[in-house]
This record gives C-alpha cells, sequence and structure tokens, in this order.
C-alpha cells in the first residue's frame, strides 16, 4: 500500500532525488515497524498456543479455563466477555450457549471457592430476568397462554423462525436449571450467604424461580389441558430433565411443605420414567430419549442421541450429588459406554447415538455426539481413566471449539480433578 501511494504521487508531481530520498526513508522505516509488529503479534499468539499446549500436558484445566476466560484461547476471544453479551442479547435462544457458560462459571467456583465467579454468575443472571416482562403486556408476543408471569419472547430477526415472538419453554429452563445450582451454591457457603446483597439476589431469584418459572408453566399445563406436567415431562427425557435438575435443587431450598412435595414428586417421576426407558446390557446402557411408557407419550421409538444426552447425564450426576438419584450402576454403565461405545479415538470424535450408530451409517465425521461439555465430561469425577479420553479429544479434536464448548470442558475437568482428591 505505502509502494503504491509513492508511485502514484512521484507520476503526477515529478519529485525532485531528494524529496524522493525522504519518502522512501520513511516508507522504509514504516515497514520495519510494521514487520516487527507483525513478528511480535505472531510470537505472541505462538506463545499463547505453545502455554496453551503446555498446560494441557500438565491437565493444568483451572489455569486453562482462566485463560480462556480472562484472556483467549486458539485466537477465540475471551470467553467472559461472550457470555455477558449473550447475556445482554434480545434473543431467547441464547439462554442455552449462555447456560453452558453458567455451569462452567459454577464448576470454578466450587473449585477454587472464589467469590468473583459467583459476582459473575449473579451478573449473567441479574441481566437475563432484568429483561423479564409481564407476558401479556410484551409488545408482539404470540403465545397463546400468555398471563399475568413474567419472561421472554424470541426477538430475532428471522420472521419465519417457528419460535418468531414466541415464548419458549426449552430455552427458559436450560438457562435456569444452572440457576437454581447457583442459588444451591450460595446457600452452602454460608459466609457468602451472610452477604446482604447475595442473600437479597438468593431470596428474590429463589421467589422468581419457583413463580415465574415452575409455577407459570404448570399452571400453563393445567389451562391447556389439565395437565400440570404438560409442559414439565414434554415428550422426551432430555427436555424433561431440565425440569428434573430444577426440582431437585428447588427441593433443598424451598421452605414452603406443598412445594417441597411438589417438587420430589416430579423428581420421583421423572427417575422412574428414565429408569423404565433405561436397557442395560452386558456392562452398557441404551435408551430412547422418547418415553417408554405409553402413558407418557405415543411418539415413534427414537434412539438418544449422544448431544442431547448430555443433559440427561448432567441430571443423572446432580441428583446422586443430592442423593436423589440412587442408581450408580446405570451411570457407571454410561461411562463404560461412553469409553468403549461412543469414543472412537481413530477419528478422535463421539459417535452420535448412545448405542454407539451414528446419524448416517458409515459416516465418520459427524460433530453431534462431539458436543460433551454439558454432561458426559462430568462423569471423570467417577472414573479418573476418562481424562485419558478427554485429554485425547482436546489435543486431537477440531470440535473442541464447537459451540465454545473447551470453556465448559476445561472448568468440569478441573472440577473433577479436585474432587477425586478428596
Amino acid at each position: 500500500m505505502f509502494i503504491n501511494s509513492v508511485e502514484k504521487l512521484d507520476r503526477p508531481y515529478q519529485m525532485n532525488t531528494f524529496f524522493k530520498s525522504i519518502v522512501h526513508f520513511f516508507h522504509f522505516r514504516e515497514l520495519l515497524v510494521l514487520g516487527f509488529l507483525i513478528i511480535l503479534s505472531n510470537n505472541c499468539e505462538s506463545q499463547t498456543i505453545n502455554s496453551s499446549k503446555s498446560q494441557l500436558l500438565n491437565n493444568n484445566w483451572q489455569n486453562l479455563f482462566e485463560q480462556s476466560y480472562y484472556s483467549n484461547y486458539n485466537r477465540f476471544p475471551p470467553l467472559k466477555k461472550y457470555w455477558i453479551d449473550l447475556s445482554n442479547s434480545d434473543r431467547v435462544t441464547d439462554f442455552e450457549p449462555l447456560s453452558y457458560g453458567l455451569d462452567a462459571i459454577l464448576a470454578m467456583y466450587e473449585n477454587t471457592d472464589s467469590i468473583s465467579y459467583i459476582e459473575d454468575a449473579i451478573e449473567l443472571t441479574t441481566n437475563i430476568i432484568r429483561k423479564a416482562q409481564v407476558t401479556d403486556l410484551i409488545p408482539g408476543n404470540k403465545f397463546r397462554l400468555k398471563d399475568s408471569y413474567k419472561g421472554w419472547i424470541e426477538r430475532g430477526t428471522d420472521s419465519s423462525s417457528g419460535i418468531f415472538h414466541l415464548e419458549t419453554v426449552l430455552s427458559e429452563v436450560y438457562f435456569f436449571e444452572y440457576v437454581s445450582r447457583l442459588l444451591k451454591d450460595i446457600y452452602n457457603d454460608k459466609n457468602i450467604y451472610a452477604i446482604p446483597q447475595f442473600r437479597t439476589f438468593y431470596n428474590s431469584t429463589l421467589d422468581f424461580i419457583e413463580a415465574n418459572i415452575w409455577d407459570k408453566w404448570a399452571n400453563r399445563g393445567m389451562r391447556y389441558n389439565k395437565d400440570k406436567d404438560r409442559y414439565l415431562l414434554l415428550n422426551r427425557t432430555h427436555m424433561a430433565s431440565h425440569w428434573a435438575y430444577i426440582a431437585a435443587e428447588l427441593y433443598f431450598l424451598t421452605k414452603n411443605a406443598d412445594r417441597k412435595s411438589e417438587y420430589i414428586s416430579f423428581v420421583n417421576l421423572y427417575n422412574t420414567n428414565l429408569e423404565n426407558n433405561f436397557r442395560k446390557y452386558d456392562k452398557y446402557i441404551s435408551w430412547n430419549q422418547t418415553w417408554d411408557a405409553q402413558t407418557v407419550s405415543t411418539d415413534t421409538s427414537i434412539i438418544q442421541d449422544v448431544s442431547h444426552a448430555n443433559l440427561v447425564v448432567s441430571y443423572l450426576v446432580e441428583a446422586y450429588t443430592l442423593g436423589l438419584w440412587k442408581d450408580f450402576d446405570s451411570i457407571q454403565r454410561i461411562i463404560n459406554t461412553l469409553k468403549d461405545k461412543l469414543w472412537d479415538p481413530q477419528d478422535c470424535l463421539f459417535r452420535d447415538n448412545i448405542d454407539g450408530s451414528m446419524f448416517k451409517p458409515g459416516n465418520h465425521h459427524s460433530t453431534v455426539g462431539s458436543f460433551q461439555a454439558d454432561g458426559f465430561v462430568k462423569l471423570t469425577r467417577y472414573d479418573k481413566s476418562l481424562f485419558e479420553v478427554y485429554e485425547q479429544f482436546i489435543n486431537c479434536s477440531k470440535y473442541v471449539t464447537t459451540w465454545y464448548q473447551y470453556g465448559q470442558l476445561f472448568a468440569n475437568l478441573a472440577l473433577s480433578k479436585k474432587l477425586l482428591k478428596k
């Protein structure tokens, strides 16, 4: 660009030799500075990537998360900013990727006990709740069951979308299952709970979830077809897992006896139906994502895909921790299935379906099963040999940065490493 500028200037004005020498001198100096900056930039990027590889080799998952959270990972922007931007988005569908961030932040708090992570989680949650409006008063709300409860609508620009200007139950519960866990973390740490600002957040957010998440969708089920579980149990194992997760957390947090009974009843209902779906064989396990019980669903049976199975696994891990899921044999079978049926070290991916099959037979390049961060990676807290699987996956897979899952992977691996030491 500099050379062309000089050439264009030289022709019309016929610069004398002395003036041209001055121009070329400054041009040469600019090129030297530019070259120096490029080399410096490449060295910084190289050092960042090499640092990431070094930390990976040392299993320093906490440092890897902190690097990706505050700085960058493989040239991706800081996750902290990315998740804050999502929390300020007008799109309800952004609740889902934001939930991955909230889970990662909570895992890091549970790993480090650093109050800064609680503060960050509160910021994300506050940003979402602040945007909630009485649904009957939301301009353009097309949801037919809108009412006096607070909520959100999808405000994306694609008017042809099936959820344009509608309320979406799944987007809400994706995010608020981890908000309920945030409340558990605050309540269980008496030092944090004793701080007025945190206690105020805890109380107001608990009230919000019970009224504008749980009551809202339970009451809408009754209005729709006199079935309070219509929007809770839904028609897929992974969809209902969000509600089971929320109910499991709220069961220990609520002071209301009637609510406590309602929450544990749903947990038991979900657990029973999930157990009935499980098919145990040899030392492995498989299940349909559709409910096998005809009283719950009449849909044609569909095998559970691995991507959505994350949600079921995440619930099982949390419920087992809370003492509300007793069957560790099922968890162990999922671990065995993950290692022997799902992980494909040759192609460095995880297979699409829980039975080890692919969406398209013979396709060895799927991405769907390789989303592991929201559930399966949490199984590392029970089996340290899984660390080798995820180390290899992170080192060789091109899907680690897909869905920005690397932050959630690092955070949960760091937490598992801590839990295994206990």
